[in-house]
């Protein structure tokens, strides 16, 4: 439900953080925590009122597939009004995403890229991201700049982004690689990392003066710390999981970082979108939308993680 700030004080640092978020001049947009976000479209199972609460959509394009019906559906979104964020998808596996595999050899997703780019031509597009959770290995770092730098060379409207993943070793989130990446803005996915660790790695990217985008993990059924798309039991996002969205809203809103909802359930052992699985499913997405969306653009969330679930964040009847 929407609800109005219920103090002066509450009301005046909802304003302050609306108003004096930090400045990013790169690209068309600016990172804007008041426009929320979903991973990721999929003609299998769209709805168009998804891309009407949602502004900001991740699109998926896959090396893989014909160029033309992927652009046509970031132009038809485009279009709409949404802010589109491609991710050009090129690695084979997640082996490759950790730099534990060779990547792809270069030659090959070169041209990808640019029929890629080609096809957009002056379509206005949020971001392109260059695939998604990479390790930063020198060699990664190294392909990803060459990757970087042909979109740029081709079509320096684009802001090029770059998801990343961060390693934790002796107890610190390692950082080592950062400063020698070629990036317009970051997209981030610390689903499992501790409140201390995650705003420790948004104080080292936001001194980047880059945006930010973080995906957050809303998909209650799906217990993301149990291994391979495990089926959650119901105490799990219930009892405690609620918190790390709780946490990351709060921190997204307070330093002006997009948040893009990661929702998703799960049918045996396949990923389906919440709007279209089980009627569980389907009412915490309904929540999410009619009751999360709302509170969070409208109030200032406190930084300090309360005891218990507030109301705004909704329970899963698993």
């Amino acid at each position: 439900m929407n609800q109005v700030p219920a103090s002066f004080d509450t009301a005046l640092k909802l304003l302050l953080a609306i108003l004096l978020v930090p400045s990013f001049a790169t690209g068309a947009h600016a990172a804007d925590w008041r426009i929320p976000g979903v991973y990721a479209y999929d003609s299998r199972d769209w709805e168009s009122h998804v891309e009407k609460k949602f502004p900001l959509i991740v699109v998926r394009y896959h090396i893989g597939q014909e160029v033309a019906p992927q652009v046509r559906t970031i132009r038809n979104l485009a279009a709409s009004g949404n802010r589109v964020i491609v991710n050009f998808e090129f690695m084979q596996n997640i082996e490759q995403r950790r730099s534990r595999a060779s990547l792809p050899p270069f030659d090959k997703i070169k041209p990808k890229l640019l029929a890629m780019l080609d096809g957009l031509g002056d379509t206005q597009v949020e971001a392109i991201s260059l695939d998604e959770e990479n390790n930063l290995g020198s060699d990664k770092i190294e392909y990803l700049n060459r990757l970087y730098q042909v979109a740029k060379d081709h079509s320096p409207h684009h802001k090029i982004v770059q998801w990343v993943v961060f390693r934790k070793q002796g107890g610190h989130v390692q950082f080592q690689g950062l400063g020698s990446l070629a990036a317009d803005g970051w997209v981030i996915d610390p689903y499992l990392s501790s409140e201390k660790d995650y705003s420790t790695i948004v104080d080292a990217l936001t001194k980047t003066s880059k945006p930010i985008y973080s995906v957050v993990w809303a998909s209650p059924g799906w217990q993301v710390s149990a291994g391979y798309r495990i089926h959650a039991e119901q105490d799990w996002w219930n009892g405690s999981q609620w918190k790390t969205l709780y946490n990351r809203l709060a921190v997204n809103q307070k330093s002006n970082i997009s948040t893009i909802f990661y929702i998703f359930g799960l049918k045996n052992k396949n990923v389906a979108s919440l709007w279209a699985s089980n009627s569980c499913d389907r009412k915490f997405f309904e929540d999410i939308v009619n009751i999360t969306l709302p509170y969070f653009q409208e109030n200032y969330i406190p930084l300090t993680t309360p005891a218990s679930r507030p109301k705004w964040i909704p329970t899963y009847c698993g």
